[in-house]
C-alpha cells in the first residue's frame, strides 16, 4: 500500500511540475490577467463580508438591531446604506464594517430617518430588478456580471469592475427608469 502511494505521489508531482509546460505548449498568447472580473476567491470573500458585517451591526446595539440597513461588498468595498435612529448609529456601523478584515474602504450612506415602509422596500426592489434587467438587455453580459446593484428609499448603488465607457452607459440606462431618484457610482474603473 505504501508503494502505490508514494508511486501516486511521484506521479501528481510531475502532473503538476509540468503544468505550466503543458498550458505553455497549447496557448499561442501569454496569458492575460482579467482585471475585470473577481476571481471566485473574490467572490465568496465578499459574500462572507457581507453577512459577517450584517450580523455583527445587528449584535453591536440595540439601535442598530432595530435599524434598516442594507450591506453590500464589491472587492474589499463595503456599501452600507438604509436608515439608522442617530448619529452615533451611522458612526457605529462605519466602524463594525471598517473593521471587517479584507474590507479596503466602508462607504456610509446611511440616513438617519425610520424604517422604510414595506411600500418603499417593494419600491426599491422594482427599481433594482429594472435597473438589473436593463444592464443585461442593453449592456450584455459581461457588464452584468461585472456590476451589483442594491437600491434604498429610489437611491440606486451600483458598484463593480466598469470601463469610464460602460459607467457613463450604465448611469444613463439607470436613469431611465421610473422612480429613481439619486444614481450613486462605486466603480472601480479597469481602463
Amino acid at each position: 500500500m505504501m508503494r502505490i502511494s508514494a508511486s501516486l505521489v511521484i506521479l501528481l508531482m510531475g502532473l503538476i511540475m509540468g503544468c505550466a509546460t503543458v498550458i505553455d505548449s497549447t496557448m499561442s498568447e501569454p496569458i492575460l490577467d482579467n482585471r475585470g472580473s473577481r476571481t471566485a476567491g473574490q467572490f465568496i470573500d465578499d459574500e462572507t463580508a457581507e453577512v459577517t458585517i450584517a450580523v455583527n451591526l445587528k449584535k453591536a446595539s440595540q439601535e442598530l438591531k432595530l435599524s434598516n440597513i442594507n450591506v453590500k461588498v464589491y472587492n474589499g468595498v463595503a456599501l452600507v446604506a438604509g436608515q439608522v435612529p442617530s448619529e452615533n448609529a451611522r458612526q457605529i456601523a462605519e466602524k463594525v464594517a471598517t473593521q471587517h478584515r479584507g474590507i479596503v474602504r466602508v462607504i456610509n450612506q446611511l440616513e438617519i430617518a425610520g424604517k422604510a415602509t414595506v411600500i418603499s422596500e417593494i419600491n426599491d426592489l422594482t427599481i433594482s430588478t429594472q435597473v438589473k434587467a436593463l444592464i443585461l438587455r442593453d449592456l450584455g453580459r459581461d457588464v452584468y456580471q461585472r456590476t451589483l446593484t442594491t437600491t434604498e428609499n429610489s437611491i440606486v448603488y451600483i458598484m463593480g469592475f466598469v470601463s469610464k465607457t460602460e459607467a457613463t452607459a450604465v448611469e444613463n440606462l439607470v436613469s431611465t427608469v421610473r422612480g429613481v431618484k439619486r444614481i450613486v457610482r462605486v466603480f472601480e474603473y479597469i481602463d
